[in-house]
């Protein structure tokens, strides 16, 4: 059983190049896009293209180059963090996002996951608002966990919505 109990980053990436914040452009593949939305500026996501991802990096290092975050993204990460699952959408307008969980050794960090994944209905949003149906960007600590189907053996309380 994995436990992803440490800290949940939620990076827009395209969105904060274009705000001008220190968050690089991803170089790398994992899943294709479903979608060629572009927002605010950003550069369109065709279908086929890779979703916004670290490159392949199984040297480790410090957070900000193995995740390919900007150093105040980095920084946001508590010290005594043993994981981070980084979260980067596919457009802020868009639900997909790809997932990737870093693991802290004693070399330094290490991608050792990731995936496909889902936020809000309506994407991502630096000024969210209760009932918008967006996910906030930023750097949360994981405290319980939850989902539609039932526990499926966290060591985090688990809330299980009705629907």
């Amino acid at each position: 059983m994995l436990l992803l109990a440490t800290l949940l980053v939620v990076v827009l990436w395209r969105a904060a190049r274009a705000s001008g914040v220190d968050e690089p452009t991803p170089t790398s593949a994992a899943a294709p896009a479903p979608s060629s939305v572009t927002d605010g500026g950003a550069p369109a996501v065709a279908p086929g293209d890779a979703p916004a991802v670290a490159p392949d990096r199984q040297v480790p290092g410090p957070l900000a180059s193995v995740a390919g975050v900007g150093t105040h993204t980095a920084a946001s990460v508590p010290s005594s963090s043993s994981q981070v699952v980084l979260v980067r959408g596919d457009a802020a307008s868009l639900a997909t996002t790809a997932v990737e969980l870093y693991q802290r050794t004693a070399a330094g960090w290490v991608r050792s996951a990731r995936w496909r994944g889902h936020v809000g209905a309506k994407g991502w949003s630096s000024d969210h608002r209760e009932g918008d149906l967006r996910t906030p960007t930023g750097t949360y600590t994981l405290s319980d966990a939850g989902g539609l189907q039932a526990d499926p053996g966290t060591a985090l309380p688990y809330h299980r919505s009705p629907s």
